[in-house]
């Protein structure tokens, strides 16, 4: 497209009068992958849907990445012969007399990502819509989650769970402080159902006593967890069936190091999955005790 087709689609759409906030559902939209793998390149196709049902005949907004240290636009491209792109302003425009009612793309970003783990929203800010049959509309801004991973920073949030019968954890992969794997992007699965299950978001359920292995693929890697399903009650320190004021005392000793821990403490007392006995799980057993959780 020329200079002179994009300047008229400006001016075309500066003189279609706009109705501001608008309630109305987006009619464009961004597809494409929502995640990548550090400096890689992604592609997002600026997409006409056209829920409104009449013929779309303006469109215009400002295409803006929120963290331009995440991504950095390094090209965007008309896909319609009655759409443009200014650089310098990331103003885009449609416009088309005759009006399209065929969902379409208007514009392709190619998006770089960075080399490290990180996630920001590509938008068209202040987009403006009009139709053939006199609708204007400002919708809110048009937005799409973006992120990029270092694989090498991924890990499994709990690589030795302990549970009971009929107890739930969920397990996800992650880059901590950063990003959460969509879990319908893994593959999970258990070494033993008899012991524990998952399911295909990743949560584990304890079925049966004893040891067995959570493993999850993502992108050809793969993590796992070794799950242990235990027959007693946890934070039941004494193993007299109860949480008691007793179990609060002795896992207070254990925290302080007035009596030494084992694995069997840990097993039972370790209600936060981290391996040890710390003040987290002596709050548990107590809020327990006070009947402040079930």
């Amino acid at each position: 497209m020329n200079k002179n087709h994009i300047i008229i689609s400006f001016l075309l759409l500066l003189v279609i009068p706009m109705v501001v906030n608008a309630e109305t559902t987006a009619n464009v939209t961004w597809e494409g992958e929502d995640l990548i793998k550090a400096d890689a390149e992604l592609k997002l196709d600026l997409t006409f849907k056209n829920i409104q049902g009449a013929d779309l005949v303006s469109a215009g907004g400002i295409v803006e990445i929120e963290d331009e240290n995440c991504f950095q636009i390094i090209k965007v491209d008309p896909k319609s012969p009655f759409a443009g792109y200014e650089s310098k302003s990331k103003k885009f425009a449609y416009t088309n007399v005759m009006g399209a009612n065929e969902n379409f793309t208007m514009v392709q970003v190619t998006l770089k990502g960075s080399k490290n783990t990180c996630s920001t929203t590509i938008k068209v800010k202040s987009p403006k819509l009009a139709f053939s049959d006199s609708t204007n509309l400002s919708p809110s801004d048009i937005e799409k989650k973006i992120g990029v991973v270092n694989y090498d920073e991924l890990k499994i949030n709990q690589s030795n769970l302990k549970l009971t019968v009929k107890e739930t954890y969920q397990l996800q992969i992650y880059v901590p402080n950063a990003i959460v794997i969509n879990p319908n992007l893994i593959t999970w699965t258990t070494d033993n159902n008899k012991i524990a299950s998952v399911d295909n978001t990743g949560k584990v359920t304890g079925v049966g006593v004893g040891s067995t292995t959570i493993r999850a693929n993502y992108s050809g890697r793969n993590y796992t967890s070794k799950v242990s399903v235990i027959n007693f009650l946890k934070g039941d320190l004494n193993k007299d069936g109860r949480i008691s004021g007793a179990d609060v005392t002795v896992g207070m000793r254990i925290y302080l190091g007035l009596i030494e821990s084992n694995s069997e403490y840990v097993m039972i007392g370790d209600i936060n999955n981290n391996n040890r006995i710390d003040s987290g799980d002596i709050t548990y057993i107590l809020r327990t005790y006070l009947g402040l959780t079930n």
